[in-house]
């Protein structure tokens, strides 16, 4: 389904489309020191090879950390969220986002 990805950097015309501000990150994690952890990770450059599918409405990414995790975003027609995924232990086991997705979903609102 989503097998055509594209260099999510080649255009910037969908940014103003996707509703990614602080308050949806904050109010998407369990704890608030996930959001935080998160852009600590975004501002240290550990969110790498971010691509999308043509209509840019599924993101995904490598976040390094403690290992090279996978995270996925899905966005609705209207820009929304509409699910996140992560490889790693504690998407599974919490609820909310994790910090890797937190970091992914800065680095898609950076353009």
């Amino acid at each position: 389904m989503y097998n055509r990805f594209s260099n999510v950097f080649d255009s910037s015309w969908w940014c103003n489309m996707l509703k990614i501000t602080d308050d949806i990150l904050i109010n998407r994690v369990g704890i608030y020191d996930t959001y935080i952890k998160g852009k600590q990770y975004y501002n240290s450059g550990r969110v790498r090879e971010v691509r999308s599918n043509s209509d840019y409405d599924y993101f995904t990414g490598s976040v390094h950390g403690s290992s090279v995790y996978t995270t996925t975003v899905n966005f609705n027609d209207y820009g929304n969220i509409a699910s996140t995924s992560c490889s790693c232990q504690a998407f599974k086991n919490f609820s909310g986002d994790c910090k890797h997705i937190v970091a992914l979903l800065m680095k898609i609102r950076q353009y």
